[in-house]
């Protein structure tokens, strides 16, 4: 049966006179409102709890071509939140998130592989995916990747590759991967030497974020970067 129909007979069924503003969404074809609609149908917001029919909900969502619903339906069952705890099926609908470009997907999935929950434990595949999720969107990924790769934590130092991460990271918008972006080039570790942009994301930091990182700028000293204070 067309995933579409599906949504719309699980509407149908709906026990409200009025529809809630998410499902409205959800029929208009918005995936976004189809998970806070699954959501809401989960935990009883507007009417009894039925956590089997928004799950039906996600899944038939995710089955249209929407990863962010897979990636939701995936959380729903690493936590054992509104369905049974399966990790092993968290991860299969991680991996299709990914695979279709959600970056939270490829977050899960990274992390997944870092712990070995509901997967063989593979660091490589860890890095290789936090790097996609980081790519994404995801910018904790960002971070967590680049300093795995910053400090060789199971894997080979590579810091001109943990800098591009947490490059990436303080584009868009993650202020730790600037604070520590900076600390590299105020070191001149993977990236030239720049006391100039080292204060510029320090700044940046603290512009998106970091408190910590808003004095930091007044003790940077040429040459000395020890007496700079790194927050982690």
């Amino acid at each position: 049966m067309n995933r579409l129909i599906v949504l719309f007979s699980l509407a149908a069924a709906s026990p409200l006179a009025a529809q809630t503003e998410s499902q409205k969404a959800c029929q208009e074809g918005d995936t976004n409102g189809c998970v806070r609609w699954a959501r809401e149908i989960a935990a009883g917001f507007t009417t009894s709890a039925d956590p089997g029919r928004g799950s039906a909900i996600l899944l038939a969502t995710c089955d249209k071509g929407a990863p962010a619903a897979c990636t939701e339906l995936g959380d729903w069952h690493r936590l054992g939140q509104f369905v049974a705890p399966d990790v092993g099926r968290a991860v299969a609908l991680y991996r299709r998130a990914c695979d279709a470009g959600d970056p939270g997907g490829c977050d899960m999935l990274s992390r997944a592989h870092e712990t070995g929950e509901g997967v063989a434990r593979d660091i490589s595949r860890a890095v290789v995916t936090g790097e996609r999720a980081c790519q994404l969107g995801a910018g904790r990924a960002c971070l967590r990747t680049g300093a795995r790769l910053e400090r060789g934590e199971e894997v080979f130092t590579d810091e001109p590759r943990a800098a591009r991460l947490y490059q990436r990271g303080c584009e868009i918008g993650e202020p730790n991967s600037c604070v520590r972006l900076g600390r590299m080039y105020e070191e001149g570790r993977g990236v030239p030497w720049s006391e100039d942009r080292a204060i510029a994301y320090y700044r940046r930091a603290c512009e998106i974020g970091n408190a910590a990182a808003c004095k930091i700028p007044l003790y940077v000293r040429k040459g000395n970067p020890e007496r700079t204070p790194f927050p982690d």
